[in-house]
């Protein structure tokens, strides 16, 4: 009798897993930077997984952003921070990413390269989940994530997929970029189909350059502006950018 309990609940339990991988799932994330609280969302089954940022938006430090005084002096602040990635799409091994400067939009195209995944010797309850923690370094800093092997899937928010589980909570090492998850619903309704394809397709460094170029272009105008008025500009640019080094 007890065989045959232990038989029951190991097919319910399989048959769990197969249902979790087979169906789409959908996570919220609170997503904290050093100029925003933002909601993200993550769409997934066991092939693919589509990543969105921007439910909405609120400001976290008022010095980052453009602010002049009543002179012709005026101190600028170029604001490096991934906040205008909007959406990507992994599958295929290929990393689909849509960002946009000054509202002409780009799809980013990255090969899919398996992370290089350390588990820590840490656990931890998420919610009803025990968690583990690992670390993994790309894009020129260290990344840690919790995730669960109780839900069965690689797929996580921004880039750092690749693990046995879900992945609840991750951060950068200097914190200053943090995925919380607050809400998971299985099977769910959701097109992977549906994507942008009359963007211009461009790589990551093509887009990293093209930021650049906007960035000094709003130095020189600036420049130019506090020159006419006999004054003077001070510049300060942040490094919010998830991807601190590309392959180039």
């Amino acid at each position: 009798m007890k065989i045959k309990s232990y038989l029951l609940l190991c097919i319910i339990f399989l048959s769990t897993i197969f249902l979790i991988n087979a169906q789409t799932n959908k996570v919220t994330y609170q997503y904290t930077s050093p100029i925003k609280i933002d909601i993200a969302v993550l769409y997934y089954n066991d092939t693919v997984s589509f990543f969105n940022y921007g439910a909405f938006s609120e400001g976290k430090d008022e010095t980052n952003k453009q602010t002049s005084t009543n002179t012709a002096d005026m101190s600028i602040v170029i604001d490096d921070s991934d906040s205008i990635g909007t959406y990507q799409y992994i599958s295929n091994e290929k990393i689909y990413e849509r960002r946009n400067i000054k509202k002409k939009y780009y799809t980013i195209i990255e090969k899919f390269t398996p992370l290089d995944w350390q588990l820590i010797d840490s656990t931890q309850k998420i919610g009803n989940y025990t968690c583990q923690l690992a670390s993994t370094f790309c894009y020129g800093q260290t990344f840690y994530a919790w995730y669960t092997s109780e839900i069965p899937s690689d797929k996580a928010p921004w880039k750092l997929g690749g693990l046995p589980g879900l992945i609840l909570h991750a951060y950068d090492k200097e914190r200053k970029h943090e995925w919380k998850a607050t809400n998971i619903e299985f099977d769910v309704e959701f097109d992977f189909s549906v994507y942008p394809s009359d963007d211009e397709k461009i790589t990551l460094k093509k887009y990293s350059d093209l930021r650049e170029e906007e960035n000094q272009k709003i130095m020189r105008l600036a420049e130019t502006i506090a020159a006419q008025h006999g004054g003077s500009v001070s510049f300060e640019q942040t490094n919010n950018y998830l991807e601190k080094e590309i392959e180039r």
